[in-house]
């Protein structure tokens, strides 16, 4: 890899803090300090509400072109988060504001790395291969961490000394982020587009419906993938009586499975374009969700609905990388702008998504879980043929003009 692209480090803070640092240490290590259950739930909250504002985030970065800068802000927040936690204790509003940073500079990352990622190659090949490499670096950060909290954690060490290791090696990903940054994006969105005529990109972009109803997929997908990653555990323990504990090594041993499965998808998202690979992810959530509902009530190996849970990992790494390609390609606004759409689109999703289904365990509704995953799955397939219909409709619209005789 080349030094220029050492700045894609900055993706493995989002492993270290998002999926180890907020899924497996947050929530115990509020319970352990203060025994609210209500301030679990209001951390949650505002971890999610802060994709509200990433569409704003990114349409102020592209309008005053401060994505480095911002860029480097994200990176800060999360290890300020992290310094806090190691010192805070009952008090309630450091927590708040611990979430607000961690949200803060996530949606940051969702929304410039990819950004970075598409903006400064020109090829179709070097834009797929920079996403997956983006991603590659977010599975490492789970691994590195996953492992290193295993680690601290059979030595019986305290939750203090875990905080400090997270700190470290997201101060590490910070430096080698000073480092090496990433280069500006050209002031024009239009400089880069590559692969397609300009007539093509204007057609493409001037359709808000084929945007806006690409957005409310990519929402609706969440039902399923956000729910079989971060419940998944749980819908598994209740439908099936099998029991899932989070460990760290777990999720480090899934994120490597997940970074060699990346590859493939990299692969076939240069050859075939990031909407065929995105339409491909909303096949596979809608046979997770199918399958787990005629699984319930089944005497199946416990087995099958596990893997459905590494599928869905999996699934969800195929879907980021997609998401960011095809939303750069269809959306009438600009490089950042579009991916905070993509930013707010996965956390309202996932927000509105966990909360029906832990709604519905609360009450011990199993069966009810099951219907919802199934009918999302099939959902949102259906509005996915819909937004690829008029994708499709669209791109042969310009064939047929191009080709037509100038007056």
């Amino acid at each position: 890899m080349k030094r220029s692209s050492l700045w894609l480090t900055s993706q493995a803070s989002m492993g270290i803090v998002q999926w180890i640092g907020v899924a497996i240490i947050l929530a115990p290590l509020i319970l352990q300090r203060t025994s609210s259950g209500l301030l679990v739930g209001q951390v949650m909250l505002i971890l999610g509400l802060t994709g509200l504002v990433a569409p704003l985030l990114g349409a102020i970065a592209d309008r005053y072109l401060l994505h480095r800068q911002l860029h480097l802000s994200a990176m800060l927040c999360h290890c300020v988060a992290l310094f806090i936690l190691i010192f805070v204790n009952q008090t309630h509003w450091h927590y708040w504001f611990v979430a607000l940073c961690i949200g803060l500079g996530s949606n940051l990352l969702l929304i410039l790395n990819p950004t970075f990622a598409i903006r400064l190659n020109q090829e179709a090949k070097e834009k797929a291969n920079a996403l997956r490499l983006l991603f590659q670096f977010q599975m490492v950060g789970v691994v590195v961490a996953g492992v290193a909290m295993g680690v601290v954690h059979l030595f019986s060490l305290s939750t203090n000394m875990q905080l400090a290791v997270l700190l470290a090696l997201d101060i590490g990903c910070l430096t080698i982020t000073l480092l090496h940054p990433p280069q500006s994006i050209p002031s024009s969105p239009e400089s880069t587009e590559s692969n397609v005529s300009s007539n093509d990109a204007m057609a493409r972009k001037s359709s808000r419906t084929l945007w806006f109803g690409f957005v409310l997929c990519v929402l609706l997908s969440m039902f399923v993938g956000s729910n079989m990653v971060e419940m998944g555990p749980v819908i598994i323990a209740q439908a099936f009586g099998v029991d899932l504990s989070h460990s760290s090594f777990g999720m480090a041993a899934a994120a490597l499975i997940t970074f060699v499965a990346l590859a493939p998808a990299g692969k076939w998202m240069e050859k075939h374009g990031g909407h065929m690979l995105w339409l491909g992810t909303v096949f596979i959530n809608t046979f997770v969700g199918v399958s787990i509902w005629f699984m319930f009530g089944n005497d199946v190996l416990a087995l099958f609905p596990l893997s459905l849970i590494l599928i869905s990992i999996i699934n969800g790494a195929w879907n980021d990388i997609s998401i960011a390609s095809f939303a750069d390609e269809i959306s009438p606004f600009g490089p950042a702008t579009s991916q905070g759409y993509m930013a707010a689109a996965v956390s309202v999703g996932f927000s509105i998504g966990t909360y029906i289904v832990g709604y519905q365990l609360d009450h011990q509704d199993i069966e009810g879980v099951m219907a919802f995953l199934a009918i999302s799955g099939i959902g949102v397939l259906v509005a996915a043929g819909i937004v690829m219909s008029m994708y499709h409709y669209g791109n042969t619209a310009v064939r047929n003009q191009s080709k037509a005789p100038m007056p």
